[in-house]
């Protein structure tokens, strides 16, 4: 996994699908033209089901725009194998395609609309999307990882210890975005298990991929927090957070990019304790050592919404 940015990777997917049977992703994507009346169409499915959650409804738009996905033509397939081809990819290739499409129908330049939460002093924070940070992975690349608990988990009369995890789903996030109750309720520990649970593909001791139901596996706390940063540190996929300084009281603040479609497609929009993680590097170590070499260049004459809460004179 490396650190690129958006415009540096352009058409080309974080994770990817590799065909069946094979070892190399194909990361390809391509949209067709969005015209007046693919408008009609957004609004469409909008109307035709009103249920459909903001996860489901980038699905449905992502499904409508693409030409090709991963090797596959989309001009070929019927709308359900569109779909289930969109859940099955990882989270971080899905909202990765999203920005492109953003990107190519309206530009670079996006302006969020913030407030500060400490004075409410309004933000608009205007937002290069070609600069924004992607962690990536080369098609030849594993994308899987393994987590050693701390505690161990039971699964079929025996205790494992080490898990193999893969980048969360598409499909997994859907439904956490859709809520426990299926109306955007969302209870923040049925998330923490369905993202973890969703990430796991094998368990110490099996030699095949094991889909587990949310919920099946007992964790400690321990193990479970492990299993949340580690997952959250080895994902690839974009880097949805923005740091601004408040202009009024000067505190720090740390928001998510809102990508929901109502503002990121209009212009008119103002804006752990215990476990561990195998060697292979995550983003902190990647940014780090990014971070290193740009202070090393610079020498060289060759060459959620939560605030952080910290004020700076």
């Amino acid at each position: 996994m490396y650190l690129t940015t958006v415009g540096k990777r352009g058409d080309v997917l974080p994770v990817g699908l590799a065909p069946a049977g094979g070892l190399i992703r194909a990361q390809d994507f391509s949209f067709k033209n969005w015209t007046s009346t693919d408008e009609v169409a957004i609004g469409r499915i909008r109307d035709k089901d009103r249920t459909l959650n903001e996860g489901e409804f980038v699905t449905r738009v992502l499904a409508h725009f693409l030409r090709t996905w991963c090797g596959v033509s989309f001009d070929g397939l019927d709308d359900v194998s569109k779909l289930l081809l969109l859940k099955k990819s990882s989270a971080a290739d899905v909202l990765y395609a999203w920005f492109r499409l953003r990107q190519d129908v309206l530009g670079n330049n996006y302006t969020m609309d913030m407030s500060c939460g400490n004075c409410k002093h309004p933000i608009p924070y205007e937002i290069d999307l070609g600069s924004t940070e992607v962690f990536v992975t080369d098609p030849d690349e594993d994308p899987t990882w393994e987590f050693e608990l701390a505690d161990g988990v039971e699964w079929m009369d025996k205790t494992r210890k080490v898990l193999t995890l893969q980048p969360i789903p598409w499909g997994v996030q859907e439904r956490v975005y859709a809520g426990e109750e299926g109306e955007g309720t969302v209870n923040i520990g049925t998330m923490k298990l369905a993202l973890v649970t969703g990430s796991i593909i094998r368990l110490e001791g099996m030699d095949h991929d094991v889909a587990i139901p949310s919920g099946r596996l007992q964790f400690s706390k321990r193990d479970l927090e492990g299993l949340s940063s580690s997952i959250v540190e080895m994902n690839p996929g974009l880097d949805l957070i923005v740091e601004v300084e408040c202009p009024k009281c000067h505190l720090r603040l740390r928001r998510p990019v809102n990508w929901v479609y109502d503002s990121f497609f209009s212009v008119e929009a103002p804006a752990s304790s215990g476990g561990r993680t195998s060697t292979k590097s995550g983003r902190s170590a990647l940014r780090s050592r990014m971070e290193s070499k740009e202070s090393a260049d610079s020498s060289n004459p060759c060459d959620p919404e939560t605030d952080t809460g910290t004020s700076s004179d």
